[in-house]
Order: structure tokens, then C-alpha cells, then sequence
């Protein structure tokens, strides 16, 4: 066996979110509508809805890693949606608390 067969490019990085607090009849695709007009560059792009016990509906969203930041801008979503990193460690499948992201606010109010 040579090295080269051994030599694999490591995966591309990607970004998982949560957003919560979204009309309950938004299904995915209008999300990924509204991404794609605000970032028109945007290769990756994955949105599943979650479920939930609430009012409100709830979507895990994967997006390039280069575009995390995009993701918090201030004027990037409607008011009031809830913008978390996404924890798939959980269970339930809820949102990592914990998550800080560099901008000053994760959630717009």
C-alpha cells in the first residue's frame, strides 16, 4: 500500500443552529428560501424541523462554517427568533445553553 492511498481530504466544516420561536405551520423549506435570499453564496444548507411541545416551531439548521457569522448578525432573522448553536449531545434534541457566540446577542428581541 502507498501513502497515497492512505490520503483522504478531511470533511468540510459545517455549522448546526437552532432556531426556535418560529410560526408553528413554517415548514423547512420557506426557511431555506429565506436563507438562500439573504446568502446567496451559500453551498450547504440543511434545515430539519423539530419537534416540539409548544405553540411554536423549532428547526435544526446546518449552514457552511465560513457563514457562522452571518448566522448572528443582528439584522439577519425576524425579531424575536431564538438563535442557539445546535447540541447533539442531547437527547431531545434541544438547544446547547451553553453556546456563546461572538457577537453580543444570540437572541434577537
Amino acid at each position: 500500500m502507498t501513502s497515497d492511498e492512505n490520503f483522504a481530504a478531511a470533511k468540510e466544516h459545517r455549522a448546526w443552529f437552532f432556531r426556535g420561536q418560529i410560526k408553528k405551520d413554517t415548514d423547512p423549506s420557506t426557511i431555506q428560501k429565506y436563507i438562500r435570499g439573504m446568502i446567496p453564496e451559500i453551498k450547504f444548507l440543511e434545515t430539519t424541523k423539530l419537534p416540539v411541545n409548544g405553540i411554536n416551531s423549532a428547526f435544526k439548521l446546518g449552514t457552511d462554517f465560513e457563514l457562522r457569522e452571518k448566522n448572528f448578525s443582528k439584522n439577519f432573522w425576524p425579531r424575536g427568533v431564538i438563535i442557539r448553536g445546535f447540541n447533539f449531545n442531547s437527547n431531545s434534541s434541544k438547544p446547547n445553553k451553553n453556546f456563546r457566540p461572538s457577537r453580543p446577542s444570540a437572541t434577537q428581541t
